[in-house]
């Protein structure tokens, strides 16, 4: 059994508007198993409520914690707080129509359905696109502030001074009207 075989969930045995409840907690060993990951450390929870109708058993996964991630403004690691839902709808049957939901079909065999590679995913669609330290409670910035000042001196200064001639040229005709 390896590791990520913990992250197995039954399919089997529920009964219509049943349902179970499963607790994972993601830590940096978890993600060493993929070894393209973007992270290496989290501190992560997941929740996953598997209900039963009468076509799906729908998971829904619960992750919230933390993840270490890079700064884009600085470029210092810190730890990116985290929380979001996902529904995943599973089943044995070709013949239900798709509505824009993620459905994974499985076998009639299969009695355990191996969610590793969908919290990872999950995982990474959770962080937000823009990762910068978030403010202090007097609203300051908790960036490296050695960074913000050598990014300040650095800033391109705008000179309204020199205008590209083709927008000149458009200028004139907004103005005109």
């Amino acid at each position: 059994m390896g590791f990520l075989d913990q992250y197995s969930v039954p399919v089997k045995g529920y009964k219509t508007e049943n349902y179970r409840e499963f607790n994972f907690y993601i830590e940096d060993e978890f993600l060493s198993y993929f070894p393209n990951s973007q992270y290496k450390k989290a501190s992560l929870n997941l929740s996953v409520l598997a209900t039963k109708t009468q076509d799906f058993i729908i998971f829904e996964l619960k992750l919230t914690g933390t993840i270490n991630t890079q700064c884009d403004r600085c470029l210092d690691n810190f730890d990116q707080n985290i929380e979001n839902t996902m529904h995943i709808h599973v089943t044995t049957r070709e013949a239900v129509q798709e509505d824009g939901r993620d459905i994974i079909y499985i076998s009639e065999e299969d009695t355990t359905l191996n969610i590793a590679q969908i919290i990872y995913e999950f995982i990474h669609l959770s962080v937000p696109l823009k990762t910068i330290h978030p403010n202090d409670a007097n609203g300051n910035s908790t960036c490296n502030a050695d960074m913000l000042q050598f990014l300040e001196g650095h800033k391109q200064k705008r000179s309204n001074d020199t205008i590209d001639p083709r927008w000149e040229k458009l200028r004139k005709f907004r103005d005109k009207n």
